[in-house]
């Protein structure tokens, strides 16, 4: 491993030996331990003459110093092991701190995958008035979205209001299921035995992530990884008529993508107007409702309505993420306009903007 020429009255850094693994996950066992095997073993001659067999002569004895890269007279006996020891020092390589806040060579690293963000539901019966996910069987972890919470038997939908989630892990929310643990509130009371179904978008490909950034070809040395799911903005369409141009089914699955994948960190009305121009449309609203429900790094939610533009902080994590289910007021009108298009209110053509009237139409709204 190594040596040096210290005495055990020598300071600590002239005793030093620094050794350094790389890459260290060739030398962990499968439990992540690392073995070293060392002992203290001198070498080399006692002061003194020596007989030196190419001159033929005696000469005071010399050793290698690799510290000045010279032979030096020696002038202390080591050869044998009575005059010094060995003392090692542990130095943990891991500095997380218990409550999850990572510091150092600990990371954290969210990661967007809308192609994979998944909607899903877990069965639980409840033992008391307060819920935690990590008490649900199988519960995956990487959790983007709670979607609603409803009884069992009955498929009713709880209010909202009438239950509170917060994530009990400073710096976990987010994460596998492993760290992230959400407490659910219920302001109810007596609960025990009420079977409720948790409807939730998650990130499917969050384990798998995980397991190759800890993988042995891919570890880090040193370091702390934690695969997080990216905090999604939500954007909710509502009341938004079109003309001509895709079917609504395939207009929402072309907005979809172009939410999900182009744009980054702010949100215009008319990024969405356009955008439905582009792909042919004659006439686009204006007047549609634009929600956005926005989860911070907490898993803190907070519903917006948009007047204008949304834009995600320089301070915040998070992207923007939509999917059918939530553009289902996309809706497509024939030529022309009907009543019920003119109640959305007013028609965006080719830049300008015409008022709705009451007259007929050819095709009528198509869902």
């Amino acid at each position: 491993m190594g040596h040096n020429f210290a005495e055990p009255n020598d300071s600590r850094a002239l005793q030093k030996i620094l050794v350094s693994f790389e890459p260290l996950s060739q030398y962990k066992d499968s439990e992540g331990y690392v073995y070293i095997l060392a002992h203290a073993a001198n070498s080399g001659p006692k002061p003194g003459l020596v007989y030196d067999i190419p001159t033929g002569t005696y000469k005071q004895a010399t050793a290698y110093n690799p510290e000045t890269g010279q032979d030096e007279i020696v002038t202390k006996d080591f050869s044998d092991d009575s005059n010094h020891f060995l003392k090692t020092y542990y130095v943990s390589i891991n500095n997380a701190n218990l409550q999850g806040i990572h510091r150092g060579n600990t990371l954290d690293i969210y990661c967007f995958d809308p192609d994979n963000i998944i909607t899903a539901t877990s069965e639980v019966t409840l033992t008391e008035d307060i819920l935690y996910t990590s008490m649900i069987p199988a519960f995956p972890g990487y959790i983007v979205e709670l979607v609603e919470i409803r009884q069992k038997l009955s498929q009713t939908v709880l209010d909202p209001e009438t239950y509170s989630v917060t994530n009990q892990g400073v710096g976990t929310a987010y994460a596998g299921s492993q760290a992230a643990n959400y407490k659910i509130q219920f302001i109810d009371q007596n609960l025990a035995g009420l079977r409720l179904e948790l409807v939730y978008k998650y990130m499917s490909t969050g384990a798998s992530m995980q397991t190759y950034i800890e993988s042995d070809a891919n570890r880090a040395p040193g370091s702390d990884v934690l695969i997080k799911a990216m905090p999604c903005y939500m954007v909710e369409l509502d009341g938004l008529v079109y003309s001509d141009g895709p079917a609504p089914v395939a207009m929402r699955q072309l907005l979809a993508n172009y939410i999900n994948k182009e744009v980054t960190t702010r949100l215009d009305r008319s990024d969405i107007v356009n955008f439905i121009y582009d792909q042919g449309a004659t006439y686009v609203s204006t007047a549609f409702n634009f929600t956005v429900i926005a989860y911070d790094e907490k898993f803190v939610k907070d519903d917006v309505q948009v007047s204008q533009a949304y834009i995600i902080s320089e301070n915040a994590v998070g992207r923007f993420y939509t999917e059918n289910s939530k553009l289902l007021g996309v809706l497509q009108q024939g030529i022309g306009f009907t009543a019920e298009a003119a109640t959305a209110g007013n028609v965006s053509s080719g830049g300008g903007t015409v008022s709705g009237t009451t007259g007929g139409s050819e095709g009528g709204t198509s869902y």
